[in-house]
């Protein structure tokens, strides 16, 4: 009985014949190749998956590090780590906080506005493409309100 033969393509009857020799393919050989291709296909979703997989478990971090925060000062949103830090710089940053103690924790704004006395600070890009910010309002000098928000 001769050989089932393949076109130069499909190395994987090719490496079929080899694993058996000179024995031709039965039926149960076929579904090595069905299944292959079942992984071949899911290959790009998983490959596409995991980073955000890994990513979203290393999105917050408990700690917040002043000097990071402050390094990443012009950084372009995209690019931006702060956003990792939101969460330990809510517990950091809090009402009635002196602004000279913010800007000693966080460095100078991003932006400030004098009309509404808020400072912000940009956060970089999470979920979506809108860019992230977090921004700071005072009055009389201290903390008066907190909130994180999108272009």
């Amino acid at each position: 009985m001769p050989m089932p033969t393949t076109h130069c393509s499909d190395h994987r009857t090719q490496v079929l014949k080899c694993a058996r020799g000179s024995q031709p393919l039965t039926p149960a050989d076929s579904v090595l190749p069905q299944r292959s291709l079942r992984a071949r296909s899911l290959a790009p979703i998983i490959a596409l998956l995991l980073p955000i997989l890994f990513s979203a478990c290393t999105m917050k971090t408990d700690t917040f590090d002043s000097e990071t925060w402050k390094a990443q000062r012009g950084v372009k949103a995209p690019d931006n780590k702060r956003i990792q830090m939101v969460s330990a710089l809510e517990t950091t940053v809090r009402i009635g906080m002196p602004r000279a103690d913010v800007i000693r924790l966080l460095g100078e704004p991003d932006s400030h506005d004098p009309e509404t006395g808020t400072d912000q600070y940009v956060l970089g890009l999470a979920w979506s493409p809108d860019e992230k910010y977090y921004e700071i309002g005072y009055q009389n000098g201290v903390v008066a309100t907190l909130r994180s928000a999108e272009y």
